[in-house]
């Protein structure tokens, strides 16, 4: 049986490029996945703690072929990579990673697997799972040199008030009248818990 498993890290993502490169592999190779067979997931892959990644494994069974696009779909680090790897293979389960077909290792017919390929399989994974690290290290490495410099230029980090000086006046000059937390968040439409803030600010 076959399963397809997609992920992209967050919603400004797209699973467009993964589905339609699956799709012309499946095509090309004559290989027709159940819709219910499809899992797909909008997380980092920094985590295994993905619900229907997950759903997928508590179904696959010995004998059958998870196709990815890549081989950080499965996580984003190579501890991740690995131990989901070992599991899924251990389980029997045979894995399909269409952008490097070196390591699509699967049984002939009489259901055997050559040490020949299982070497050239273990040798390219381990340099995959390595390339995945690294390519992590340097978008975090990327990431931290631009907030320094921008740290350095005078820009002022973190999230953004939702509520400007004229909210906050506002939220003083009614609660000096005498008005509750709740009438002033039923005034103004700002949540109580935000009233209650910017009152102890100014304390």
């Amino acid at each position: 049986m076959y399963y397809i498993y997609q992920r992209v890290s967050t919603e400004k993502q797209s699973l467009i490029r993964q589905e339609g490169a699956i799709a012309d592999y499946c095509k090309a190779n004559n290989i027709t996945v159940p819709e219910e067979n499809v899992f797909s997931d909008v997380i980092t892959g920094k985590t295994i703690k993905r619900e229907n990644y997950q759903k997928m494994k508590s179904v696959l069974q010995k004998d059958d072929i998870l196709i990815l696009l890549d081989l950080d779909r499965l996580g984003r680090s190579w501890d991740i990579i690995k131990d989901e790897w070992k599991e899924l293979t251990d389980k029997g389960v045979y894995i399909i990673v269409v952008n490097c077909p070196i390591i699509n290792v699967l049984p002939d017919s009489s259901g055997v697997v050559s040490v020949d390929k299982r070497l050239v399989q273990e040798l390219t994974f381990s340099i995959l799972c390595y390339v995945s690290e690294k390519e992590v290290e340097k978008i975090s490495a990327r990431t931290k040199e631009a907030l320094k410099a921008k740290k350095e230029q005078g820009v002022k980090l973190g999230r953004k008030e939702k509520f400007d000086s004229d909210m906050r006046a506002s939220v003083r000059n009614l609660h000096k009248k005498g008005l509750s937390y709740r009438e002033i968040e039923k005034e103004l439409k700002v949540p109580k818990a935000t009233v209650f803030r910017m009152l102890k600010e100014k304390e």
